[in-house]
C-alpha cells in the first residue's frame, strides 16, 4: 500500500500490505481502513486459515483517499489474514523535483473489532 520505489515498473501485489489477526466463530467481524491517501483507492480483503477468501469481505472504493469497511460473518474461531492494497495503480516513482505524492507518506489507519 506504502509506495517507496524511485523507478521502476510495478504490478498492483507489489504495493499489497499483508496482516494476521485472531477471530472468534459466530461473530461477524469489523475491519474498517482510513486516513487513506489522497493517491490510493483501497482493496480490502480477509482469507481464513485456508487461504480461502471470507464470503462477503471483500470491500473497496473507488474514491481516492476513501474509506473502507467491511463487516464479514466470522465461520470458525483462527487465525485470517487481511490482505490491503490499492483498487488501481498509484504513482510509484517520484522524479527528482517532483512533489512526492501523498502515497509515499501518509500512514492509513486499519482497525479490526469483534463485539
Amino acid at each position: 500500500f506504502f509506495s517507496g520505489y524511485k523507478t521502476g515498473t510495478l504490478v498492483i501485489d507489489d504495493y499489497a500490505d499483508w496482516y494476521s489477526v485472531d477471530l472468534v466463530a459466530g461473530m461477524t467481524a469489523t475491519i474498517k481502513v482510513e486516513n487513506v491517501a489522497t493517491t490510493i483507492s483501497p482493496d480490502l480483503y480477509l482469507y481464513d486459515a485456508t487461504d480461502t477468501e471470507v464470503p462477503m469481505s471483500r470491500q473497496y472504493n473507488t474514491t481516492e483517499g476513501g474509506s473502507v469497511t467491511s463487516m464479514p460473518m466470522i465461520a470458525a474461531a483462527g487465525t485470517y489474514k487481511i490482505k490491503l492494497q490499492p483498487f488501481n495503480t498509484p504513482q510509484g516513482a517520484a522524479k527528482d523535483g517532483q512533489t512526492v505524492a501523498d502515497n509515499f507518506t501518509r500512514p492509513y489507519q486499519i482497525t479490526v473489532t469483534q463485539p
